[in-house]
């Protein structure tokens, strides 16, 4: 198999729209960094502060994995790791919140997704990845996916259940 890894530009809206209104019901509940609907996106992509990569299955042209890169931090994100004592740097640092189609999850499509942000956050010349609003921790699998790419456990937060905040630091 082929997969074409690309910078999300405005031609691929209505491809990850339908991507995102494809996930199950436990997908939807765990990914949601931006409203689904096509003008949700295209507002959210407005901001010059995000970034969203795509793959693409070239063998059906179907959009795959996705994942958005923000510089900075989100609001509640930043708060949270100020009282952690963590100080966030919004020019150095990213927060990240990637995504792999239900029917490609243990596929090892993650893993190519993030080994693609990883050599973009650091051509981008960041130092450390957050994880948008952090990981559930009832998601065992994502918690041991991060931890493979060296991201660690800040601290435990409360929101629709337990959560935990994790930071990638990343090496010079």
């Amino acid at each position: 198999m082929f997969f074409l890894f690309k910078e999300i530009s405005s031609d691929d809206f209505n491809q990850l729209f339908t991507y995102l209104n494809s996930f199950s019901e436990m997908t939807k509940k765990r990914f949601g960094p931006h409203d689904f609907s096509l003008n949700g996106i295209q507002t959210f992509y407005a901001d010059r502060y995000y970034t969203g990569y795509i793959i693409i299955n070239e063998e059906d042209q179907q959009l795959i994995a996705y994942a958005v890169v923000r510089q900075g931090y989100v609001s509640g994100d930043y708060e949270r790791y100020l009282r952690y004592g963590t100080l966030p740097d919004s020019y150095y640092d990213c927060t990240v919140a990637p995504s792999v189609a239900d029917a490609w999850q243990g596929k090892g499509i993650g893993d190519l997704l993030m080994q693609f942000i990883l050599n973009e956050v650091k051509r981008k010349q960041y130092r450390r990845i957050v994880l948008w609003g952090g990981v559930q921790s009832d998601n065992s699998r994502a918690v041991r996916f991060y931890e493979k790419y060296n991201f660690i456990r800040v601290a435990d937060f409360f929101h629709n259940g337990c959560n935990q905040d994790m930071i990638c630091l990343l090496p010079d």
